[in-house]
């Protein structure tokens, strides 16, 4: 049995369209205009127990919407959908006890308390056992390193620090399922690499569940194994993160270092330039050419530094969208 399964559920919200002016609001009152938007087309998914689960997408891709349906917050319009054997949507207090959410963009601390009061307000609401949260919050703010800022007030945290504050006041009542949104915006690049670390050992310790949305795909390539790639609500990708790099990593990048500034460095025409300035010059090429081109370069300019990597991975999502429709299945 599967910890989530979603079969061929959609989401249209229904949009009522306004023109601007006193006389159009009025016309509103007696007729209204409406169209409707479709968030999620049609998606099948299966989340096994301890699956760390990406959900990958740029902005206005579903990745919110999904996941919303998935805790209950919104119900499909469409389709069927089952949490832990439950219908997220009629929110049982069973079900909403062995799921926990946190978003980047919204707290569920208390900013005039300190964490670890908020913590006890958490604790009652969830009637959990004294000494298992006692457990709890020990093993949980020594492995995020935040120990000494449990009687600290909220407000006086820093984002970084009430992420972590976060992640613990969601696994106080050790839910089955984690679910995560955006959770790494406004950090800086040393707390997100040090926040999915936390995550990692979160779900390799506990063996929980993580469903991971996030438009940073880093996020995704630290954390999870399995990723999703949302496209105006349709699922276009499901299948291992290392695959779908294998698979759209057709380009290899070169950078050359010169010593000596020179305005331009003749080129192949099939060398797609990314960046160039006085001493430097970065061009993409497919991997079958690169032993001819380096060759060329090395002869030209012995001296000089060339560099030889693959593509970023933001330009190999970006390649993802632009193939279109493309799954496991095809």
């Amino acid at each position: 049995m599967y910890d989530i399964e979603l079969n061929e559920i959609s989401k249209d919200y229904i949009v009522f369209n306004k023109q601007s002016g006193f006389l159009q609001s009025v016309k509103q009152l007696f007729h209204r205009e409406q169209s409707i938007t479709p968030a999620i087309n049609s998606i099948t998914l299966n989340v096994e127990h301890g699956e760390c689960l990406g959900i990958i997408g740029a902005n206005g891709a579903g990745k919110t919407t999904l996941i919303k349906m998935m805790t209950g917050i919104i119900s499909p319009t469409s389709g069927s959908i089952r949490v832990l054997g439950y219908i997220p949507f009629e929110l049982k207090d069973d079900f909403k006890k062995r799921i926990a959410f946190v978003s980047g963009q919204r707290s569920q601390l208390f900013f005039d308390l300190t964490a670890m009061d908020s913590f006890l307000l958490l604790r009652e609401i969830y009637d959990v056992n004294k000494d298992r949260f006692d457990q709890s919050i020990r093993e949980l703010s020594e492995m995020l390193e935040v120990t000494s800022l449990l009687d600290r007030p909220v407000r006086n945290l820093s984002l970084g620090e009430r992420m972590k504050m976060e992640i613990i006041s969601a696994l106080i009542h050790d839910p089955a399922i984690l679910f995560l949104d955006e959770p790494t915006i406004g950090l800086d690049c040393i707390s997100q690499s040090k926040f999915r670390k936390y995550l990692k050992k979160i779900n390799n310790d506990r063996m929980i569940t993580i469903i991971l949305t996030s438009h940073d795909f880093a996020d995704i390539l630290d954390v999870c194994e399995r990723g999703i790639v949302l496209n105006h609500g349709n699922k276009i990708f499901d299948e291992d993160i290392e695959k779908l790099l294998k698979r759209f990593n057709t380009k290899k990048v070169i950078t050359i270092y010169l010593e000596r500034p020179k305005r331009k460095i003749p080129l192949p025409k099939f060398c797609d330039v990314i960046a160039e300035n006085e001493d430097k010059v970065s061009f993409a090429i497919s991997p079958d050419k690169v032993g001819n081109v380096y060759d060329l370069l090395f002869s030209q300019y012995p001296s000089a530094d060339i560099l030889i990597e693959d593509e970023d991975v933001a330009s190999i999502i970006e390649r993802v969208y632009k193939h279109g429709n493309v799954s496991n299945n095809s």
